[in-house]
């Protein structure tokens, strides 16, 4: 995995205790995970993977888990239009790079 459960936890600032292994808390948040991954991947045109990750991809990455866990609890579906600057900021700066 690109990000650890363990930044993760520490980035959306919850407490370990209350996401053990294999428990459908930590699942969820690897669902996310892959979910931010595979924006990221298709918004830069670049498979991401943990051989080439740069730090701007992972903070591009645990800020999108961070707003899709903020919204995962919401009733209205997660507007994927309404991406925040920071994801898009950081992704963009490896988008440069590569291309």
């Amino acid at each position: 995995m690109i990000v650890s459960i363990t930044e993760l936890l520490a980035q959306l600032r919850l407490e370990p205790e209350d996401y053990p292994v294999d428990s459908p808390q930590t699942q969820h948040l690897t669902l996310l995970v892959d979910a931010a991954v595979g924006w990221v991947n298709h918004y830069t045109g670049i498979e991401w993977t943990e051989e080439n990750v740069t730090p701007n991809i992972k903070i591009a990455i645990l800020l999108m888990v961070d707003h899709l866990h903020k919204n995962s609890a919401a009733t209205a579906p997660v507007d994927l239009k309404e991406i925040p600057f920071g994801v898009k900021a950081h992704a963009d700066i490896e988008k440069q790079d590569f291309v």
